[in-house]
C-alpha cells in the first residue's frame, strides 16, 4: 500500500510541477523589487536586419514609485528616471540637468497588466507547452488562423523567477528577449529614491 502511495506521490508531484505556479507563489503580495534589465532585440524588414539593445537598472516601490537608470547603450548611459506615484511626479535627470514634470503614470496598471497575462495563460485563448523551466505560449489555434507569423512567447524560470522572457514568431532569428539579471523582490529599494 505505501509502494502505491509513494507512487501517486511522486506522479501527482511531476503533474503539478508548474513553473508559472511556482512564480506567482514567489511574487504575491511583493510590493518592492529591484532588477538588472537586459533587452535584446533582432528584427528583419525585407533585407535589412535591426538590432537593438538596452540595459537598465529599475527598482519598484511599492507598486506606485519606479527608479530607472540606463546602463547601455553607452550613447544614453547615464539617464535616470524616477516616478513618484502620489505627487504624479517625473524626474528626469542626465549629465546633472535636472527636470521634472506632472505626469500620470499608472504603475499599478502596468503591475495588473502583468497580472492579467498570467490569468490569460489558464484559458482556452493559448496553448501550454510546459518543459522543466521552461513554459513556450502559443496563441490557439482558432486565433492565428489568418496571422502570417503567429507570435511565440518562451518564459524561462530560474528558482521560482523569472530569468528570461522571449518573444519571437515562426523566425527564431527574430525575437525581443528580454533578461532579468538579478531579480530581488521584497528588499529595502529607498536607496534608490531621492528626497524631491
Amino acid at each position: 500500500m505505501w509502494r502505491i502511495c509513494l507512487v501517486l506521490l511522486f506522479i501527482s508531484s511531476i503533474v503539478l510541477a508548474n513553473p508559472i505556479l511556482d512564480f506567482v507563489e514567489r511574487v504575491a503580495g511583493c510590493k518592492d523589487f529591484v532588477t538588472k534589465l537586459r533587452l535584446n532585440a533582432r528584427v528583419f524588414q525585407g533585407a535589412n536586419e535591426y538590432n537593438f539593445s538596452l540595459f537598465v537598472d529599475l527598482a519598484v516601490r511599492n507598486q506606485e514609485d519606479f527608479f530607472l537608470e540606463i546602463k547601455e547603450p553607452s550613447e544614453l548611459a547615464g539617464l535616470k528616471f524616477w516616478y513618484y506615484g502620489r505627487t504624479k511626479r517625473l524626474y528626469f535627470e542626465s549629465l546633472g540637468y535636472v527636470s521634472m514634470e506632472n505626469i500620470e503614470l499608472p504603475v499599478s496598471t502596468f503591475v495588473s497588466l502583468f497580472e492579467l497575462l498570467f490569468k490569460i495563460l489558464q484559458t482556452p485563448l493559448t496553448s501550454l507547452n510546459i518543459e522543466k523551466d521552461t513554459v513556450t505560449v502559443k496563441p490557439a489555434p482558432a486565433l492565428t488562423a489568418q496571422a502570417k507569423e503567429p507570435l511565440l512567447i518562451k518564459l524561462i524560470f530560474q528558482d521560482g523567477l523569472v530569468k528570461q522572457i522571449v518573444l519571437t514568431s515562426n523566425n527564431p532569428e527574430e525575437f525581443v528577449r528580454l533578461t532579468f539579471e538579478d531579480l530581488r523582490l521584497d528588499v529595502n529599494v529607498d536607496s534608490f529614491f531621492i528626497n524631491r
